[in-house]
């Protein structure tokens, strides 16, 4: 497909969903490359449909953050609404999952507070996005982050839901039992999955049975492999807790390590002359270990105080503070 919509060329097809397409496309003011996301007016056929998409674009157009897919412009003809949007360069998260076995602490925990920093602005914005998963994680270079596809978000977070969105893989229990639901916190529980999911390879649920799913995440049944780092495993202990109330906000986690910082590499100090080591059985205090003897210390040396260094491990993760509703 190449068309030309106002400003706009559009180019091929780079995905697919229930009510239309994504495409690359260039603002030929500017040459920028862009995705536009087209939809289908004859797929919105309630209201409900409707509001559904003016919230999306709503929500989108007031979002402004390094780790969130940009808006730029929103064009309509007698077929389509086109919804133009920033080209997220990289591969979704299942990809990046599937192509850079195995990640590396470190990198989890660059990719891990993108996410905090990016849902931290959003909730703190009103917004939960309600449909996190890897395919709406696009990791970039040098592991930039970018969320995608905030179509299932609510402009009120502090309201309870009562509809169930999202994949169900990532669900919270509350929004499976079909209770009432803040959204933000539904998403925290949705970050624990992913978190198990970048460290395991795999979701915690042990199962593709749909019921089967339902209870296992409805009853908090999945076992944390002992290979993953007590600080990671205690954010998604607090992540995939059954009560809501007691998960971590993103606000909660975006500072905490995963790995010892790195100590500064000092130069090697070179001593003249070398000490030497003497052993001998005839000295009364020779227990069979080496016995360092250094030689005095010449009046033109004048050496300065041994340093002293201090490794500082950071503790596990406990007793985050709630965020209030």
């Amino acid at each position: 497909m190449e068309a030309q919509v106002g400003i706009y060329q559009i180019f091929g097809e780079i995905g697919r969903g229930s009510s239309g397409s994504v495409h690359t496309a260039k603002n030929t003011q500017n040459n920028q490359e862009l995705c536009v996301k087209i939809i289908e007016k004859s797929s919105m056929n309630t209201k409900e449909d409707i509001e559904f998409f003016r919230r999306e674009v709503s929500i989108l157009s007031a979002l402004q953050h390094k780790n969130i897919a940009e808006y730029h412009d929103l064009l309509e003809d007698s077929n389509n609404y086109y919804l133009f949007q920033e080209l997220c360069q990289g591969e979704n998260l299942t990809k990046y999952l599937e192509n850079n076995r195995p990640i590396s602490e470190r990198q989890i925990e660059i990719i891990f507070h993108q996410f905090c920093s990016a849902l931290s602005y959003i909730h703190k914005a009103g917004v939960g996005h309600r449909d996190l998963k890897p395919d709406n994680i696009i990791i970039g270079a040098n592991n930039i982050v970018k969320i995608i596809d905030f179509g299932l978000s609510t402009d009120d977070n502090q309201h309870l839901r009562t509809t169930f969105c999202g994949s169900l893989a990532y669900a919270a229990p509350e929004c499976i039992r079909r209770e009432p639901y803040i959204a933000w916190r539904s998403d925290m529980w949705s970050l624990g999955v992913i978190l198990f999911q970048m460290n395991t390879g795999r979701l915690p649920w042990k199962t593709s049975n749909i019921v089967q799913l339902m209870k296992q995440i409805t009853s908090g049944n999945f076992e944390i492999p002992p290979s993953i780092p007590a600080p990671i495993k205690n954010i998604i202990v607090q992540c995939l807790n059954q009560d809501p109330t007691l998960r971590p906000s993103a606000d909660d986690l975006i500072g905490v390590r995963f790995t010892r910082p790195e100590e500064p590499k000092l130069p090697r100090r070179s001593m003249s002359p070398r000490a030497t080591v003497k052993r001998t059985s005839s000295n009364p205090f020779f227990t069979g270990a080496p016995q360092y003897v250094q030689p005095p210390i010449s009046p033109r040396m004048n050496p300065s105080p041994q340093r002293r260094f201090s490794q500082t491990w950071i503790k596990p993760l406990t007793n985050l503070k709630d965020a209030s509703d």
